[in-house]
């Protein structure tokens, strides 16, 4: 009898193929354009001896082969621009009898087929990660492809990060606690990356994934129960604000952004309204007025009721009307073009936030300006 490698009989496998049939109509299941689709018609065709191929041997319920899909489209990806290595899998669940065939008693099997030959030399044994694999496949094909690690934005824990959590004040981290084997979560992984991209240069917001299936007591501890399970943690909150929205990448940065007082967007970009302190406005306008100094005083002593972050994106409010003041209102209008072309130079990106949110102010300073003119 065929098992998975350490867990599922062959008797779950008509339920389980029934639900795998579902989960595809749904579009749950992803499909690999990477990846050499085996079947009994074409293996023999596939496996001709004129190229180097890797075979994985799966089962479509099989947790563990689910597991390493990632990894194996990874290692298909980079291998695609070889030209004499395929990179390959076949449902040996349904197609039995190259399963047999080839001895495979276990899932996933992983078998390697030189070139030259039409039966393997070698059955992989090491770790199920693209780094290790890449390794291997190189010192059986002769070839130097190099891993390329993602850059994937989102944070890894492992347990003793969870359990030692602690983030200081102004500090917000949203946890996705997933099962490898969840369909839902596989689909989730793609928009939360997005999320994290969001939020890749905001030093006060982390998003970060944890398996909760390795750990099934310290994520009861985190009150998960189904998954995914995503939930909102600051130093306010330490056991968690639980996220039920939508699992589209914008609705989970709204989510991020209400609680933690940022303004990100897709793509990592600031919304028009950062930068911008709505209690100044009032004392903006009648300094626009009446270029009365009184107006500035009262703007820096509401300055010293505001907190981080507007504190400091008020000062910018202060240094406009003194500059104004000094220089006339000409001053807002040659300060827009120049931050303008420093934005599009090279900038560190907590330069880059910081020049996003003048502009920002820059162009609330000009449309009050002209307001005011059409006014006159």
């Amino acid at each position: 009898q065929v098992v998975q490698a350490g867990g599922m009989s062959e008797g779950a496998t008509v339920m389980a193929r029934m639900m795998l049939v579902a989960l595809i109509l749904q579009g749950m299941v992803p499909t690999y354009g990477m990846i050499k689709e085996l079947t009994e018609s074409n293996f023999y065709e596939v496996i001709d001896g004129s190229n180097n191929v890797l075979v994985q041997f799966y089962a479509p319920w099989c947790g563990h082969c689910r597991l390493m899909e990632e990894h194996y489209e990874d290692l298909a990806k980079l291998y695609k621009p070889v030209a004499n290595t395929i990179i390959a899998r076949i449902d040996a669940d349904q197609y039995r009898s190259v399963r047999d065939k080839f001895e495979v008693n276990g899932y996933p099997t992983i078998k390697f087929f030189p070139r030259g030959a039409k039966i393997p030399s070698d059955t992989y044994m090491g770790e199920r990660d693209a780094e290790t694999m890449v390794k291997y496949l190189n010192s059986q094909t002769g070839n130097a492809v190099k891993y390329l690690k993602p850059a994937r934005k989102t944070v890894d824990l492992d347990d003793n990060s969870l359990q030692t959590l602690t983030l200081d004040s102004g500090m917000f981290m949203l946890i996705n606690f997933y099962a490898p084997w969840c369909s839902h979560c596989k689909r989730l992984m793609p928009e939360f990356e997005r999320v994290a991209v969001a939020f890749r240069h905001e030093s006060s917001v982390v998003i970060a994934k944890f398996n909760a299936d390795s750990n099934l007591e310290l994520a009861k501890k985190h009150g998960v129960e189904s998954y995914p399970t995503i939930k909102l943690y600051s130093n306010a909150s330490k056991g968690g604000i639980v996220y039920d929205g939508g699992r589209d990448a914008e609705s989970m940065i709204d989510f991020v952004n209400r609680h933690a007082g940022t303004l990100r967007k897709l793509g990592g970009g600031l919304r028009e309204e950062a930068g911008i302190v709505a209690s100044l406005d009032r004392h903006v306008e009648d300094f626009l007025r009446d270029r009365d100094p009184k107006q500035i005083a009262a703007a820096q002593e509401q300055l010293e009721h505001l907190e981080a972050p507007h504190a400091q994106d008020g000062s910018y409010y202060i240094h406009l009307m003194q500059r104004v003041l000094e220089r006339g209102e000409e001053f807002v209008k040659e300060e827009r073009e120049r931050l303008a072309r420093v934005a599009s130079g090279s900038l560190t990106p907590r330069k880059l936030t910081e020049m996003h949110k003048k502009l920002h102010v820059l162009d609330e300073f000009l449309a009050k300006l002209e307001g005011r003119k059409q006014g006159e």
